[in-house]
């Protein structure tokens, strides 16, 4: 039972580990091309790079960081149902994934949009505290739906 415990926990590392390497330049880069897709929908002029996006006629630069593109999320939601694995497990983690992609990316156009009409306080708001808020819910509600599947099959 303890050796099982701890494969689980070394298998929940080693996705993390790997989620977070390998893919945060790949989130950051398509968050910021949606992001600049969205600003062009709504007729903002702005320039978009790699990993940032600036408003024109506005001093600010969005600068879309490891930080703030939900990997952390996307990583502990895999690392959490690898090591809870059962019946159902790729399906839910798929899902799961695409489901938080959708909530930070409301997350990030949320804090551009409420920097203008805000300023900062309505940046910070959106981006620090409404943000991790639903991700963080999110995450919990997915594992929790991930564990009461496999309870109801009796694979826990």
């Amino acid at each position: 039972m303890g050796g099982a415990v701890v494969l689980r926990a070394a298998l929940a590392l080693g996705v993390f580990a790997l989620m977070y390497l390998y893919l945060v330049d790949t989130v950051v880069y398509w968050e910021t091309r949606l992001l600049s897709a969205v600003l062009w929908a709504l007729g903002l002029d702005h320039v978009a790079g790699s990993y940032y996006v600036l408003l024109l006629g506005i001093p600010k630069t969005f600068i879309v960081s490891a930080e703030c593109s939900g990997i952390v999320s996307m990583s502990v939601l895999s690392a959490l149902i690898a090591a809870l694995w059962g019946s159902g497990a790729l399906r839910r983690m798929a899902m799961g994934l695409a489901a938080l992609f959708a909530i930070n990316m409301a997350r990030i156009i949320g804090a551009v949009l409420g920097y203008l009409a805000y300023g900062d306080a309505g940046l910070w708001s959106v981006h620090y505290v409404m943000g991790p808020l639903a991700l963080y819910t999110a995450v919990l509600l997915i594992v929790t739906a991930h564990i009461r599947a496999q309870i109801r099959t009796g694979i826990a």
